[in-house]
This record gives C-alpha cells, structure tokens and sequence, in this order.
C-alpha cells in the first residue's frame, strides 16, 4: 500500500490510502492524519498505526515509498504467527489481542521471530495481502515517519 501525502497543520501529514491492506481500521481510498516523527522521537508501542518508510529491499515504490502499517511487535517481544486461520499472531507465546483484523485476512505461518533492539514489526489488519514484516522481517524505529491518529 502506497500513500499519497499531503500537508496539514504543523506537525501532521494528510495520507490518502490507496488499498484495502489495512481494512477494516481504515477503508480504502479514505484519509487519515498522522502526528508527524523525527528519527529518534518515536516510542513505539504495540497496536500504533504507523507510516513507514520501507527499506528498498521491500520492493516498494512510488507515491512517495510510504506504507501504513500496524506495530505487532516491539523490543524484546517474540512474535509468531499464527493462532487462527484469520492471521492472528501469537506475542510471546500467547494470542495477542487483536479486534482490529479482517475475517478475510489471512498469513501463512512463520516461526518465531524476536524483535531485536531498535526494531519494529509489523504487519497489516488485513493479513496476507502484501509487504509488511512475515514477508521481509523487522524494521529499524528510525524508518517511522508518522503515527496514525485513530
């Protein structure tokens, strides 16, 4: 999912969202306003609506090479997938609790992975639909560049 930005009051961003990757939170083609980061000022915490900008190495490009992602994994915690046929991930070692996910989103499994120092991982509400971390692995915080306000 690429965004298309625009600007908004000091501070925050305007991102037009141009897939269905993070349904049912935000519905394709909708608006959302991000709280804008610098490297370095970012805390993350489980379940944050993110916009990241992605290592080359996902393969991401145009519309500005930004994803909306969803934090499922922060420092320390482990992270596997699945405990259901719906994408719903396991924190360490336990279901994490997750209403957010779509029914139609589905992941295949993946063993468990520990976020390293420094690092994110995260995924889409709607599992399996394309790049997110079960596909490329974790992020380093520093590649946040905005939290979502939902």
């Amino acid at each position: 999912m690429l965004l298309l930005a625009a600007c908004g009051a000091a501070g925050e961003k305007h991102y037009k969202v141009p897939s269905a990757a993070m349904e049912p939170t935000i519905k394709e083609g909708t608006t959302v306003t991000a709280r804008t980061v610098k490297s370095g000022d970012y805390n993350p915490a489980d379940g944050d609506l993110v916009v990241v900008r992605p290592p080359a190495a996902w393969g991401v490009t145009g519309s500005g090479d930004l994803l909306i992602r969803r934090v499922v994994g922060v420092a320390g915690e482990t992270i596997e997938c699945c405990d259901g046929t719906d994408g719903q991930i396991k924190r360490d070692g336990k279901p994490a609790d997750e209403p957010y996910l779509s029914p139609q989103g589905q992941t295949a499994s993946f063993p468990p992975v520990k976020v390293p120092a420094g690092e994110i991982y995260v995924m889409e509400d709607r599992r399996g639909s394309g790049n997110d971390s079960a596909q490329h692995g974790t992020l380093p915080v520093g590649t946040v560049i905005g939290v979502v306000e939902h």
